[in-house]
């Protein structure tokens, strides 16, 4: 029956491959060898008896064992460096030797890991926090205190943006039951809760009816609701985009192709001069007389002129 027994136990510890694993390792065969009474002589506290054959007997029977629990339960890469040890204290201190040795590089690399351990939304939350336990637990077990409040702060700022509103609700709940099995029981529930359908934004529904786009008319929507140019018939664009259009309309005298010469601006400008000099008779050439019966209307002028004595007074 021991034997079997020892068989299960066995079974269920996690092989030791590497540095990574080490703790965890160590943690469980040191629970098994204690149970089986054999922790004393790895580590050195029971030594084995010289003077009596009977005991010198019983305790290399019970070293034996406890080699047999170290050798059964790592992978054979790392029994590959055990194979000169002769007792089970040598390969105890061998392996702790091996993988604790870098023990400083370690645990900053472990520490860097805690601090920057963020969760994500569509893996299992319950799943996540037992990693970061687990990553806490190996750092513990390279000298440095990691509390059960270090790692409910960091589960609650590794949290998505989407869990905001579970801060307040956290904080309202008392002292005695902000534990870490107590939020990782809540927030399983709000993760089940989201992938259920809650707190999900609400779709965007379409208006019943779709309105025309502004300053659109059924008259130019024809032929697959393009417009249509009722000045050359095609359809494509609108009559003020027509190019047709805009060649027909140039001017000869600005050259311009937005309006003709009967609206431009420089020949009624043209026109207006040639109207002044025409009904005024001002203008003359060295021969010809000027005409004392017409003024001269300028309203930036300071003085006014006249060539005809008796329309005035007091001269």
């Amino acid at each position: 029956m021991e034997d079997e027994f020892s068989k299960i136990e066995i079974a269920k510890i996690v092989k030791l491959k590497d540095a990574a694993n080490f703790p965890i390792w160590k943690f469980q065969i040191d629970i098994i060898l204690k149970v089986n009474g054999l922790y004393d002589i790895i580590t050195g506290s029971e030594v084995k008896p010289e003077t009596n054959a009977t005991l010198k007997k019983e305790y290399e029977k019970r070293d034996a064992k406890a080699m047999k629990y170290i050798i059964t339960t790592c992978k054979q890469t790392v029994i590959m460096h055990l194979m000169t040890c002769k007792d089970s204290k040598s390969m105890y201190s061998k392996l702790k030797a091996s993988y604790e040795r870098d023990s400083g590089q370690q645990k900053v690399t472990l520490l860097n890991r805690f601090y920057n351990f963020n969760i994500d939304a569509n893996v299992d939350i319950q799943q996540q926090i037992s990693e970061l336990e687990f990553l806490a637990h190996r750092i513990q077990g390279l000298g440095e205190q990691i509390s059960e409040t270090m790692i409910i702060t960091k589960v609650l700022s590794a949290l998505p943006a989407h869990y905001s509103y579970f801060f307040s609700a956290w904080e309202s709940t008392s002292a005695a039951d902000r534990t870490l099995s107590n939020l990782t029981a809540r927030l399983a529930d709000e993760q089940i809760k989201m992938k259920g359908g809650f707190n999900q934004e609400q779709p965007v529904q379409q208006p019943m009816f779709k309105m025309e786009r502004q300053g659109s008319t059924s008259r130019n929507t024809g032929a697959g609701s393009k417009p249509k140019c009722y000045t050359c018939g095609k359809i494509g664009h609108k009559s003020p985009q027509c190019m047709s259009k805009q060649e027909r309309m140039h001017c000869t005298i600005c050259k311009k192709d937005n309006h003709n010469e009967s609206s431009c601006y420089f020949r009624r400008k043209d026109d207006k001069k040639t109207y002044l000099c025409t009904n005024t008779n001002m203008v003359s050439s060295g021969s010809e007389k000027i005409n004392n019966s017409y003024w001269i209307l300028d309203s930036g002028s300071s003085q006014m002129l006249t060539g005809d004595l008796s329309i005035l007074s007091n001269v």
